[in-house]
């Protein structure tokens, strides 16, 4: 059987024997799939058509934050399926629940059926864990929403210790938050499999034009190969770069990098189901 003949829904399950990973991008017209062995960006498709803000992936369904609803895949043969939410700015994947954020502030847990958590002033522009990156700073996700401090927080990332991206800085959480980077920070990731309990592990951020690589409490610019700016970053067997025209870029563990023009524009998010 060639790598053509395997659906969507069979290469998550074959993932681990054929080496093949997913990673989903969503923007402007939809979210795309893409398949990727080892440094190979493979063929790719549009899943869902929609005006798609935001995606995330937990370890068995992939959800969707769009002008349209909140759209979740549970891995099975029916695809995409709208949860009943509305439109949505923000969506994560946190104890198997997805979370997601309301164009009117309303943040809900979803676990089969919508149960309103609570309401933040302004807009979600990111949710990641039990965070949420808001135009009034980070607020936790609990029983009820707890502001934690900061202001005009565009992204969050909870994985060992929290970093928050923030128009004056990239902060990280410690005796309160700590500035590590100065600069108008509009992304950071880091990758929950290698990180612990105060060790951030593997994670990216970036300004409106650098990409920021961690490597043990220090963050080193990095160049993309290609000539534009970072819109998102995501964490798999590889780590993922999607830019402002449509370009996945993908960095291999010996820093080596491939890219490929996706045709994708206003691109919003990567997610990549572990």
């Amino acid at each position: 059987m060639s790598d053509h003949d395997i659906s969507l829904d069979e290469k998550r399950v074959y993932a681990g024997e054929s080496g093949v990973e997913t990673v989903f991008v969503a923007a402007d017209m939809g979210v795309a799939s893409v398949s990727v062995s080892g440094r190979q960006i493979g063929r790719f498709g549009l899943d869902l058509q929609c005006e798609a803000r935001d995606v995330a992936a937990g370890s068995g369904n992939v959800a969707v934050a769009a002008a349209e609803g909140v759209f979740v895949d549970d891995g099975l043969d029916a695809g995409f399926q709208d949860t009943g939410f509305g439109p949505a700015t923000a969506v994560t994947v946190h104890d198997g629940d997805v979370l997601a954020a309301a164009d009117n502030g309303i943040v809900a847990r979803f676990d089969g059926e919508w149960a309103n958590v609570g309401r933040v002033d302004g807009t979600v522009h990111a949710l990641d864990g039990d965070l949420a990156a808001t135009d009034a700073g980070v607020v936790r996700i609990a029983d009820d929403l707890e502001p934690a401090g900061l202001r005009d927080v565009a992204d969050v990332s909870h994985a060992g210790v929290p970093h928050a991206a923030a128009a004056d800085a990239l902060y990280r959480l410690g005796n309160g938050w700590l500035d590590v980077e100065t600069g108008d920070f509009r992304l950071v990731a880091a990758d929950p499999d290698d990180a612990e309990p105060g060790r951030v592990g593997r994670a990216h951020a970036a300004t409106t034009d650098t990409l920021y690589e961690h490597d043990d409490g220090d963050w080193t610019p990095l160049e993309l190969p290609v000539d534009d700016t970072p819109a998102a970053v995501a964490h798999g067997d590889s780590t993922y770069v999607a830019t402002g025209d449509g370009t996945l870029c993908l960095r291999t563990d010996d820093g080596d990098w491939r890219h490929r023009s996706l045709g994708l524009r206003g691109v919003t998010g990567l997610a990549v189901p572990r």
